[in-house]
Order: C-alpha cells, then sequence, then structure tokens
C-alpha cells in the first residue's frame, strides 16, 4: 500500500523560457543604446570635422586674399625677386591647403554613411528565421553574415533590409547560402551605387 503520492512530476516543474517578451525588450533596448552611443559619437567627431574645415576655410580665405594683394602689387611694379618668392611660397601653402580642405570635405562625406544608420536600419528588420552573426564595413563596402532557420526567409529579409533608409542605394552583388552542421549559414556583400 502506497502510504505517499508525488503531485510534483517532471512535467510540472517550471521550465526556463530563452524567448520571451522580457529578453526581447532587452535586447532591442540595448541595441538601440549602442545605437545612440554610436550616432551621438559621430556627430560628435562630425562636428569637429565641420569646425576644422571652416577654420582651414577662413585660412584659405586669408590666404587668397594675400594671394591677391600681392599679385595686384607685383603687376603694378617692376619684377621683384623677393616678391616672386613670396608668390610661389604663397601658392605652394594654397595648393597644399586645399588638398588638405578637399580631403576634409571627403572625411565628412565619408562620415554621412554613419554606422548608426546601418545598425538602426538592420534592427527595424525583425525576423525569428535569420540572425546576423558578423558585419563588417570597409570603405563603402559591406559584408554580413548570419544564420537562416528558413530557406525563404533571406529573399523576404533581403527584400525588407532594401526598403530601408541605409540600405536603398545598395545593391547585393554576392550572396551565398551553405549548409553548416545543421544550420544554414549565409554571407551577403553590398556595395554603393557610387561605386
Amino acid at each position: 500500500m502506497k502510504s505517499s503520492m508525488n503531485l510534483y512530476q517532471a512535467e510540472f516543474r517550471p521550465h526556463f523560457i530563452w524567448m520571451t517578451l522580457s529578453h526581447l525588450i532587452s535586447i532591442c533596448l540595448f541595441i538601440t543604446a549602442v545605437a545612440a552611443i554610436c550616432e551621438f559619437w559621430l556627430q560628435q567627431e562630425q562636428i569637429q570635422v565641420e569646425n576644422q574645415l571652416k577654420q582651414k576655410q577662413s585660412t584659405l580665405n586669408q590666404q587668397k586674399a594675400i594671394l591677391n594683394e600681392m599679385t595686384s602689387a607685383l603687376a603694378m611694379r617692376v619684377e621683384d625677386p623677393k616678391l616672386i618668392a613670396m608668390l610661389a611660397s604663397l601658392s605652394n601653402d594654397i595648393r597644399g591647403k586645399e588638398a588638405l580642405l578637399a580631403r576634409l570635405e571627403e572625411l565628412a562625406q565619408q562620415q554621412s554613411h554613419s554606422f548608426s544608420k546601418m545598425l538602426t536600419s538592420l534592427a527595424k528588420i525583425d525576423t525569428d528565421d535569420l540572425w546576423l552573426t558578423r558585419v563588417q564595413v570597409v570603405d563603402n563596402d559591406l559584408s554580413m553574415q548570419g544564420v537562416i532557420a528558413e530557406p525563404n526567409a533571406l529573399p523576404l529579409w533581403i527584400r525588407s533590409l532594401s526598403e530601408t533608409e541605409y540600405f536603398a542605394n545598395r545593391t547585393f552583388r554576392e550572396a551565398q547560402i551553405s549548409r553548416d552542421s545543421e544550420q544554414l549559414v549565409f554571407s551577403l556583400a553590398t556595395k554603393s551605387e557610387g561605386n
């Protein structure tokens, strides 16, 4: 005769659930915080570059004014070797500063393709059938690798991705899907339309 009964069987014991709303919210908040920090940092960098650009532009304008004054004075006078040497020196300075100004403008344009915009665009496309394992950005080229649960998840994700702000002007030049042990692994490479 049984004197006790076990009502707390294995099926009634609580199990830890990984994909809960609170976990998903925590991940989204973390990604948003990282994106906001990156955006803030890039904005500060862009402000610094723009300030440097303004300073260089001001210096360049002053140098051009001096050059114009010297050129007009030279036209009125007989050629003086000292003035000719000074003119050549100033011309070289202006060429160097114009090259620096062009480089600063190029850097400012590169920073307009910010990393945080890319992360924000990636965060907008949320799916349970696909997740990224690696994102690499070199100049304007981008490569992504990840895992997909179903083969049709990748084309749907790419279509959704192309509708975001960051990926709107990008084309995928390479896409590969392979089986790695028990999961489907993909890799994508993009390039901007300017390339």
